[in-house]
């Protein structure tokens, strides 16, 4: 029985909702002991929390199972009801982090820029404020092609979204 005010415990265990900040604080007590960094920490309706981490090499199933298993040692179905996804940021998402660009650095990328204009291009340099692009193009010169290379500072501020373009070898 309950009176006017009181909440039932088994309300309170859908109530109860887990901050970005614990698991923020949780991930970076772990990058101690494992080699990673933080991409993205997405927390949904009903407490699903969804993780992209990535590291300088190639990050592994095997690593991110293994970092799901550390937040569930601190993490406790009894206080918080919650669904807990661990993965990489997938070859296809756009870069959140300065690790992603740090990452792919002497890689080619396409940049979609806040104007609609697409670049494509090495990522050359990156720094706090901005990303040096080199872009070869291909030209036609006394009957023979020749390329040239053109170099494209780009400020974070004017970015939409960068991405690594992947390659398939035919």
């Amino acid at each position: 029985m309950f009176f006017r005010g009181q909440k039932s415990p088994i309300l309170l265990k859908f109530l109860t909702v887990i901050s970005v900040a614990k698991i923020e604080n949780i991930l970076n007590n772990l990058k101690k002991e494992f080699d990673f960094f933080i991409v993205e920490i997405k927390i949904k309706t009903g407490n699903k929390i969804f993780i992209a981490i990535d590291n300088f090499k190639n990050i592994s199933i095997d690593d991110c199972s293994i970092i799901s298993e550390r937040l569930h040692e601190h993490l406790s179905y009894e206080e918080e009801d919650f669904e807990l996804e661990v993965s990489s940021p997938g070859l296809t998402q756009p870069f959140k982090v300065m690790e992603q660009y740090i990452k792919n650095k002497d890689k080619e990328v396409e940049i979609v820029l806040k104007s609609g204009e697409k670049i494509t291009g090495k990522l050359a340099e990156i720094n706090d404020e901005d990303i040096i692009i080199e872009m070869i193009e291909k030209i036609k010169e006394k009957n023979k092609k020749k390329e040239i290379t053109q170099v494209k500072r780009i400020g974070f501020s004017n970015i939409k979204t960068t991405r690594k373009v992947i390659k398939f070898n035919s």
